[in-house]
Order: C-alpha cells, then structure tokens, then sequence
C-alpha cells in the first residue's frame, strides 16, 4: 500500500469542512445580524456539514494508500 500525506486525503478535507461549518457560525453569533443573514448562516452550516460528511464517506470508501505525517 502507497503512502500519501495526510493533506492529500477526502476524508481529512471533508472533516475539515464539517468543523469549519459548526465552528464559523459561532464565531459571529455575538454580531447583530438580519433574520436573513441569521438564515443564511444556518443554511450554510447545514449544506458544510453535508458536503463533508459526503466528502469523508467518499474519502473513506475510496481510500487505498495510507496516511503520512508530512
């Protein structure tokens, strides 16, 4: 089995995303904000969230080399 650095992986960029998606949100929930800016960020954090779960089921299934710490 080949190795691959670790930035190189669907699964790791998909996880990545998914964190993004619920961290960035609260990020700014101190900021007034409009009821359609508050839908839009609730929004965008559902469809991060989607994105990188599929990401990491693709990534995962997909896989065939291993995982450096590069």
């Amino acid at each position: 089995m080949e190795n691959k650095p670790f930035y190189a992986s669907k699964t790791i960029w998909g996880l990545a995303v998914m964190i993004a998606a619920l961290v960035l949100p609260k990020m700014f929930a101190g900021e007034d904000k409009t009821a359609l800016a508050s839908q839009l960020a609730d929004w965008a954090l559902v469809i991060g969230e989607i994105i990188g779960g599929i990401l990491v089921v693709v990534g995962r299934l997909k896989a065939n080399t291993k995982l450096t710490p590069k």
